[in-house]
């Protein structure tokens, strides 16, 4: 490991845990908080507030989640040793996945519901979403548990 990553590793496994804590919140707020309330907006009012959401969110959810990618790539190159190597991997591959989901299925169905609410559409962003929940969630797990290793 080059000599600057070790220096710099407690910043970089922090960035990682607190990315994916970060996520964790965000993801969890928008399946229970914003999420239902699509369905209170009429068809004017939802197309605006689509364009918004998605608007808004990005400006957040952007850096975070490239926060979440370089350090995560980073930890995969270049393990510590009082990290195993698994973890790291887990880690890494639930990050594959919210990315493929976020991109390949969500984002998708993100960009039809600008045409006007859909119940169907509304109902696939959920349940769909409810996947990126639990996936976020154990990146956040998997993200503390190379932190506790890391000052064990």
């Amino acid at each position: 490991m080059p000599e600057l990553l070790i220096e710099w590793m407690p910043f970089i496994l922090l960035a990682n845990v607190a990315s994916g804590l970060m996520m964790a919140g965000i993801i969890w707020f928008v399946q229970f908080v914003h999420y239902p309330l699509f369905r209170a907006y009429g068809v004017e009012d939802f197309r605006l507030t689509m364009r918004k959401h998605q608007q808004r969110t990005a400006f957040i959810v952007i850096p975070i989640m490239l926060v979440e990618l370089l350090t995560s790539l980073i930890l995969l190159v270049w393990t510590p040793e009082s990290i195993p190597f698994r973890l790291v991997g887990i880690n890494a591959a639930v990050l594959a996945a919210i990315w493929l989901l976020t991109f390949l299925v969500q984002s998708p169905v993100h960009r039809k519901l600008l045409d006007g609410p859909a119940e169907e559409l509304t109902k696939r962003l959920v349940n769909g979403n409810l996947v990126r929940v639990v996936l976020w969630s154990a990146r956040a797990v998997t993200s503390l548990a190379m932190l506790v290793f890391w000052y064990s």
